[in-house]
């Protein structure tokens, strides 16, 4: 208890220290609870928003999850039952280098119900490192990690989970306007693509044994797709694919989806919608049954600068 209180405490200072550098120049703040799924960012029209270097949001999230009972600490993954998942989010997004696009990323998730057997749903940090940059064209590189971590783990879960943070590479191509004129409902509609390749030196096995190796960890590849159908109103898609056989497990899915209004432009509020579940599979006799649309996430939002 003391611990955690001392991260909530670490945590709003590290935040006033950055109020207290130099505001220039920032970008829009992707959604750090997604950074794997980490896709939730507005047209590319929005990226030179403002000339502060801090930017963020404070969020609502809600879905359905699976809860299991628990027999002295140990899950009963025999006796699942359903239950709706609540967590209040604080994201941070600041700028490192002036007229850069080098960013660090901090996610803080406080669950209102912690009571759910389900440890793995929710990180209660994440962090990130990297040049992002969504304009058609354009590379993005770094460093992320949203592996299971809490803060009464402290500094020790910290460092045990460094090597499971993944390496990533995207790239926006280019698209010929041909793809989406026929999609076009207004002027500001537009289609991006993006293909990303993402590593990990470890990674967590079925039964929460570590494994990898510097040679042998865990490689993820895919493509997206995100359409703005009108102003700040999206749809959007991604398919996975794991090369290395056995590194899928139940909660990696084939596929997520989402849709919602989307403003990144500070104070400003977005409703969004999201599914990530690992049963999103593009077959059933790959070990899950399909997810329903209620198990993703419903997220409410609201946009700051400092």
């Amino acid at each position: 208890m003391k611990l955690s209180i001392l991260v909530y405490i670490l945590s709003a200072l590290l935040c006033f220290l950055m109020l207290l550098m130099s505001p220039l120049r920032a970008q829009q703040l992707l959604n750090i609870q997604d950074v794997m799924r980490m896709e939730n960012q507005s047209d590319s029209s929005q990226l030179q928003l403002s000339n502060k270097r801090l930017k963020g949001d404070i969020a609502y999230n809600f879905g359905k999850v699976k809860d299991y009972e628990s027999n002295q600490g140990n899950l009963d993954f025999e006796n699942e039952r359903y239950r709706i998942n609540h967590v209040l989010a604080l994201s941070a997004n600041y700028q490192l280098l002036k007229e850069k696009d080098f960013y660090i990323r901090l996610g803080f998730n406080f669950p209102i119900n912690p009571n759910i057997n389900a440890p793995w749903i929710n990180s209660e940090y994440t962090y990130a490192l990297g040049k992002y940059s969504y304009s058609p064209g354009s590379w993005s590189y770094g460093y992320f990690n949203t592996e299971i971590k809490k803060y009464r783990e402290g500094i020790k879960g910290f460092t045990e989970s460094l090597s499971r943070g993944s390496f990533f590479v995207n790239y926006r191509p280019k698209l010929p306007s041909s793809w989406f004129d026929w999609l076009k409902t207004d002027p500001s509609a537009s289609l991006s693509m993006e293909l990303f390749v993402q590593y990990a030196i470890h990674y967590l096995n079925a039964i929460g044994q570590q494994k990898g190796g510097l040679s042998e960890g865990k490689a993820i590849s895919g493509l997206g797709f995100r359409y703005i159908c009108f102003k700040h109103i999206y749809l959007e898609a991604k398919v996975y694919y794991y090369p290395r056989s056995g590194t899928q497990f139940s909660w990696d899915p084939d596929f997520t989806y989402g849709f919602g209004f989307a403003d990144w432009r500070p104070f400003k509020i977005s409703c969004t919608y999201g599914n990530w579940a690992g049963e999103n599979r593009f077959s059933r006799n790959r070990g899950a049954s399909p997810a329903s649309f209620w198990e993703g996430s419903f997220r409410l939002g609201f946009t700051y600068q400092l």
